[in-house]
């Protein structure tokens, strides 16, 4: 699939990725990232800066704190009471058992 841009009157096709990778650091404040800069080696976090997207002091308000909720509230922008990913375990009605 590709996107198109238009620039000054011009278009031009975009290809999109055939894959893209999401990164989550827990515990790990934002701006960490250029507090201790010096300290990462080319290929890992520095390239991540340089040749990746980085959300920064970014705020998803919802209340729930476990890991499932809070990256599916980051991967699709939405909440909770949206995107139905409520909790880390899940209850499988079907099967009677987690």
């Amino acid at each position: 699939m590709c996107g198109e841009l238009v620039v000054s009157g011009q278009s031009q096709k975009l290809q999109r990725p055939k894959l893209v990778v999401g990164m989550v650091v827990d515990q790990m404040r934002w701006d960490y990232l250029y507090r201790y800069y010096d300290r990462y080696s080319a290929n890992g976090f520095k390239r991540l800066l340089s040749e990746g997207f980085s959300c920064e002091n970014t705020m998803i308000p919802y209340a729930q704190t476990v890991t499932a909720a809070g990256h599916t509230c980051i991967y699709t922008g939405s909440v909770p009471a949206i995107h139905g990913i409520m909790g880390n375990e899940w209850y499988d009605k079907s099967l009677s058992r987690r």
